[in-house]
């Protein structure tokens, strides 16, 4: 059994591993603080997409398959090339109140913190030592795999 000096050591490590992980996923996402956005080659893609799902929810529509208001008014089936599940989220936001490049940069750090998340315990659960799961995310999110996507195609 652990004794209660082994427990604190644990959830101050356990902390220092969150607190550490916000920084790292904060300088990762530092870009997004100025105003405006980096503009990838399909960035306008994907707001039009996520533009134009907060339209259709506001207009009762789910799901999503056709987007109305594209194509100069005639429509586009991106919904049925593209999986538009987690796009739901910055266009609910949308309809919240937020502005389109706020939830968009809202939902971009979702997505960064989901990747470290993620990683993070993916390697916990291979090598069982938190020490290197910390630094395979961290490495991860500031790899051109991701850091190109984000900000050179603009891809979510």
């Amino acid at each position: 059994m652990l004794k209660s000096k082994e427990i604190w050591r644990e959830k101050k490590k356990t902390i220092l591993y969150i607190l550490c992980g916000l920084l790292i996923i904060l300088i990762a996402y530092l870009p997004n603080f100025q105003k405006g956005i980096y503009t990838g080659m399909d960035l306008s893609f994907h707001l039009n997409r996520i533009d134009s799902l907060a339209e259709s929810l506001r207009n009762g529509i789910f799901p999503v398959k056709l987007h109305a208001t594209r194509a100069f008014g005639y429509g586009y089936g991106v919904g049925f090339f593209y999986c538009n599940f987690f796009l739901y989220i910055p266009a609910i936001f949308i309809n919240l109140g937020m502005e389109l490049l706020t939830a968009y940069k809202l939902f971009l750090f979702m997505i960064y913190v989901a990747i470290f998340v993620a990683m993070f315990f993916s390697v916990i659960k291979l090598t069982n030592k938190p020490e290197a799961a910390f630094f395979s995310a961290s490495l991860y999110l500031f790899s051109s795999k991701i850091m190109g996507a984000v900000y050179i195609t603009g891809a979510l």
